[in-house]
């Protein structure tokens, strides 16, 4: 067993993280397969509901593909900065072929300070750097036999651009839509919940993870 951090200060692309998430995993947002169920091998449109079969042989070319590029990737896990999208972290989380991609807390850095939740203020300034506060990519691999380089390179190709940062406002973005952060304030302001799924702990379970 094996394990890859990969970290960047820049935001991710958002066509090119979906074109890499979209070739590399089934990846999920927000629910986007709640149509669907898995029935053995196949993801099937559940009784009542519309949507298209997913065949195991789809399942199978990712595997491979993932497996001869980058090693036997069992889960992935980690929270991640879109372009464009820059109050929201993303909660990234993967087993085997599916990986889902959704909504987590706010960045500190944009809340004020007042806003943020009972935290040591000392420990959420540690992973501040200017300009961009603590906004970032912190992703784990584990597996075996991991192409480290093959992984790294994979994610940095999906980064923004010096020109990208320039134009972010223009930045093509196919991800679902998300909640805006005047919605998140209020839950994040009334109770210590940083992540979607009540977890407060579960980004710095995350950063450590990579630093082991």
């Amino acid at each position: 067993m094996a394990s890859v951090c990969c970290r960047a200060r820049q935001p991710f692309h958002p066509q090119k993280l979906y074109d890499f998430l979209q070739q590399t995993f089934m990846l999920q947002e927000q629910e986007v397969y709640e149509h669907l169920e898995l029935q053995g091998d196949i993801l099937k449109p559940k009784t009542g509901a519309t949507g298209q079969m997913i065949k195991p042989l789809e399942f199978q070319k990712r595997s491979q593909m993932r497996k001869i590029t980058y090693g036997k990737i069992f889960r992935s896990k980690g929270f991640v900065w879109i372009g464009r999208r820059n109050d929201m972290m993303g909660e990234w989380s993967s087993a085997g072929n599916m990986l889902k991609l959704n909504c987590g807390a706010p960045w500190f850095a944009a809340m004020p300070q007042e806003a943020w939740p009972e935290i040591k203020v000392a420990e959420v300034m540690q992973d501040f750097v200017e300009p961009h506060g603590d906004r970032r990519q912190e992703i784990v691999f584990i597996g075996q036999n991991l192409n480290k380089s093959a992984i790294t390179r994979a994610l940095d190709d999906c980064l923004c651009l010096e020109k990208d940062l320039r134009e972010s406002k223009h930045l093509r973005d196919p991800f679902r839509e998300w909640p805006a952060l005047e919605l998140m304030e209020v839950e994040v302001t009334d109770s210590s919940e940083v992540s979607e799924d009540g977890d407060s702990s579960k980004v710095s379970e995350d950063r450590d993870e990579c630093t082991r």
